[in-house]
């Protein structure tokens, strides 16, 4: 018979050796978690909140359109020459300061509506997406933070006929958002292209807006 001291002291190698597999364990799935499943998980979050905050997006800019009665021609001033050709298309930048201005507090209003829901990502989305698409359990995501970050004006001119050319004035938003999810916070930046204004101009018209004039 084997003395009891040997046996405790071989029972407590064993234990130790299990700790060993399972720090290992736990250090491998930590790896594989940062290579594998992080990257997935934020592909599909970004997605998922894109969806979420552009909605919120369009509705502020509708809103804040609608508030402020703005029109294409209180954002964008025509200038003809003595013959009627259109020669500029002026941004009035005091209008479209304000319109920004405004949308964005309707956004920062908004925005903690957004963050208390939680955003689920079926799990077999995540692991093996090709196999075990929109299967398995789900991964509950929290948004932790948003926050209306940039509003910028672009236009853009598109042939609407014989003769005929469409401008349209669109608004450039980005959001900056934070998540939280089992494998870590992720920073995310979406960005939203809305339609503010647009218009149908006859004629040959420049296509460069010149920005700069006020009320």
């Amino acid at each position: 018979m084997r003395p009891k001291g040997a046996m405790h002291l071989k029972k407590r190698r064993r234990r130790r050796l299990y700790r060993l597999l399972l720090v290992l364990l736990a250090l491998g799935l930590a790896a594989w978690l940062k290579w594998q499943y992080l990257p997935t998980v934020r592909a599909l979050v970004t997605m998922e909140v894109d969806d979420e905050t552009s909605d919120l997006i369009c509705q502020a800019v509708s809103e804040t359109l609608e508030a402020q009665n703005l029109t294409y021609t209180d954002l964008i001033r025509l200038s003809e020459d003595r013959q009627g050709r259109i020669i500029a298309l002026q941004m009035d930048l005091i209008r479209a300061g304000r319109f920004r201005s405004a949308l964005l507090q309707k956004l920062s209003e908004q925005i903690p509506t957004l963050t208390e829901k939680e955003i689920r990502v079926p799990i077999g989305d995540a692991l093996l997406p090709s196999l075990f698409s929109g299967r398995g359990g789900a991964i509950p995501l929290r948004v932790l933070a948003l926050r209306a970050s940039n509003a910028e004006f672009n236009g853009s001119f598109t042939s609407a006929g014989i003769n005929q050319t469409l401008h349209r004035v669109d608004l450039d938003v980005t959001v900056l958002v934070r998540v939280l999810c089992p494998a870590g916070v992720l920073d995310l930046e979406v960005s939203t292209t809305v339609p503010v204004a647009q218009t149908v101009i006859v004629g040959e018209v420049p296509h460069t807006l010149i920005t700069g004039i006020g009320e």
